[in-house]
């Protein structure tokens, strides 16, 4: 009996796994499965973030260093690199139609461009513009 149980939680983990690496595949379709206003985009964005990779024309690649973003509710970030706060700025959200960015002061060029959620992720998507994109887990 305990390994039926053992075999069925692994099989609930894969597909769900399946269905997360699905969504990630496209952020835009995952992030359009809900409704966005300023509201919900800060109160999602309030927390800390992980960099995990980032997608550029050429390819992936993986973060090369343990690059964090705390967003505080009090409209104020730090940027955090392999322990050590580098950099702290003001942030607001910028509306252009449906889709939402930050202004930072002064400019963080890792998330700059459209924010997309998906599961535990955001990205900004800027690749219209320098070709990168930027990929953060919440942790």
């Amino acid at each position: 009996m305990p390994y039926k149980l053992l075999l069925f939680t692994l099989l609930l983990y894969a597909c769900k796994n399946e269905q997360e690496a699905q969504y990630l595949a496209d952020f835009s379709a995952c992030h359009g499965e809900q409704t966005w206003d300023s509201t919900a985009i800060r109160n999602r964005l309030v927390d800390q973030w992980r960099l995990e990779y980032i997608r550029c024309s050429a390819g992936e690649s993986p973060a090369t260093s343990d690059f964090t973003i705390e967003f505080k509710a009090d409209n104020t970030l730090e940027v955090t690199e392999n322990g050590v706060v580098t950099q702290t700025a003001a942030w607001s959200l910028k509306q252009g139609g449906t889709k939402f960015s930050l202004v930072t002061t002064p400019s963080i060029s890792e998330v700059q461009g459209s924010i997309h959620f998906c599961f535990e992720r955001v990205e900004f998507n800027y690749s219209n513009f320098d070709l990168c994109d930027h990929y953060f887990r919440r942790f």
